[in-house]
């Protein structure tokens, strides 16, 4: 995103062809990003809907609102902890069902 936004924010009107580009760029992003989501899971829900939202208000509005940028960022590393757990303990869910079935009886 930095790379395909660089030059029109040095001199947007210098560089008004490469705002076409950088679109193009971020949707392309944007959708890779949303096939690696999961469509159930809540956490991935919300951050499709906050990456969304960079898409749908004016880019520029949205990367000075540090705020919202770094509440986008934080999910999105919640969410690849997570799958990095999952992915280096893939038992682990169902060691933790039994364990609590075992404890609970």
């Amino acid at each position: 995103m930095g790379y395909a936004l660089r030059d029109y924010l040095v001199d947007s009107e210098k560089f008004d062809d490469k705002r076409r580009e950088a679109r193009m760029t971020l949707l392309l992003i944007f959708q890779r990003i949303r096939l690696r989501l999961n469509r159930t899971e809540d956490l991935h829900i919300q951050l499709e809907q906050k990456l969304r939202a960079f898409l749908d208000k004016p880019l520029l509005e949205q990367l000075e609102d540090q705020a919202t940028l770094d509440d986008t960022i934080n999910l999105a590393r919640i969410i690849l902890k997570r799958e990095w757990e999952v992915t280096k303990y893939p038992w682990k869910p169902y060691y933790e069902k039994a364990r609590g079935i075992l404890i609970g009886s």
